[in-house]
């Protein structure tokens, strides 16, 4: 039992992918060879007696289809854009469409000015460090090579989210810029990139989605990506039940991740997690299931009431599972939305209790 071990969890194998469906809805996300893990939505599925949408073998064929092209147009030895790639591509996007020539001028401006000195080419060092401390929020500026290495939280939006890329950093850029009436007596703070992305990102995830389920999925791309962000608890097999406490308590937008082996369970056992957290936060768990292979089985999001401070699941069945990794992603206060520009976030810590059945 060891908290921050430093030991990565095994990577997917490059090219493999993985199928899901939620909320009548299919997706697919794989391991590319450029490092990178994209995630599509691949189409509805199909009702039974219904013609519309797509089986699960016609599924799997669009998945394999959108790894083809994936891999044509991002050569394997290429590294994931920047997002001052992702800002010369916009501007060149701008153009082909036929923009206004302020328009372009603009985004070319934000881009050099703004973007460029700041999040111009994240480094691997950069990126360790963003992934050593999962528990900051993913806009705090404290740090500017932490700040730096947030970029891949916007480079993961655009990839997943983006209709071409760039125009999700685009957007933002766009949409973001606050307006002052000229005779006010204070700055407008609104709308800042989180209330964008918050009214951008409904049901991006599947029916009644919001920017909450975006969060909590990418703390899970975190916890599985290389590098993989650092994990709080690594733990065997608890044969009788244990409970954890966080190392360090979760600032909103942050996460935990708890690896917990399954090696020694006996056949046919269960997991039993429950999770509980302070008040005035919202936090979201998921469970993932990894094989030996570090293959990605199944993400179980555990439910829980819009303002409750506890969750609870067991999980079942482990066979041909290796880990489980649980995930506590906090979503922001109970009080207010999140406000990127405040500078202090008040973090919440939790309890997780594991014990096998």
């Amino acid at each position: 039992m060891t908290p921050y071990p430093r030991a990565a969890m095994r990577r997917r194998g490059y090219g493999s992918g993985a199928l899901y469906e939620r909320n009548g809805v299919w997706y697919g996300r794989w391991h590319a060879a450029s490092g990178a893990r994209p995630h599509r939505r691949i189409g509805m599925t199909r009702k039974p007696g219904s013609r519309d949408g797509l089986t699960r073998n016609q599924a799997e064929r669009e998945l394999r289809r959108l790894m083809d092209a994936e891999e044509l147009l991002r050569p394997p030895d290429r590294a994931a854009p920047t997002l001052g790639e992702l800002g010369e591509m916009l501007t060149s996007r701008l153009q082909t469409l036929g923009r206004k020539r302020s328009t372009i001028e603009s985004v070319e401006s934000h881009v050099r000015i703004h973007i460029a000195p700041w999040f111009g080419d994240v480094g691997v060092d950069e990126e360790r460090l963003f992934e050593d401390e999962p528990e900051r929020a993913v806009v705090d500026p404290a740090s500017a090579a932490f700040d730096r290495g947030a970029a891949l939280f916007f480079e993961w939006l655009d990839a997943n989210f983006a209709t071409y890329p760039g125009a999700l950093v685009g957007g933002l850029w766009s949409l973001a810029p606050t307006k002052t009436g000229g005779h006010a007596w204070r700055w407008s703070g609104t709308p800042t990139g989180f209330d964008v992305l918050r009214v951008s990102l409904k049901n991006a995830l599947g029916t009644d989605s919001t920017l909450d389920d975006v969060l909590a999925r990418f703390a899970v791309h975190r916890a599985l990506a290389s590098p993989a962000a650092r994990v709080a608890w690594h733990v065997p097999w608890p044969a009788k039940a244990r409970r954890f406490a966080s190392p360090i308590p979760v600032t909103p937008t942050g996460a935990s991740v708890v690896l917990i082996d399954v090696a020694g369970a006996p056949a046919g056992a269960k997991l039993r997690v429950e999770a509980a957290w302070e008040d005035f936060g919202r936090m979201r768990w998921e469970i993932v299931k990894l094989d030996a292979q570090g293959r990605d089985l199944a993400d179980i999001p555990v439910t829980s009431l819009p303002l409750g401070t506890s969750a609870s699941m067991t999980v079942e069945p482990l066979d041909g599972v290796d880990r489980v990794v649980v995930v506590g992603a906090n979503v922001g206060s109970t009080e207010h939305p999140f406000e990127p520009n405040q500078g202090w976030w008040e973090p919440h810590g939790w309890l997780l209790t594991i014990e096998g059945e």
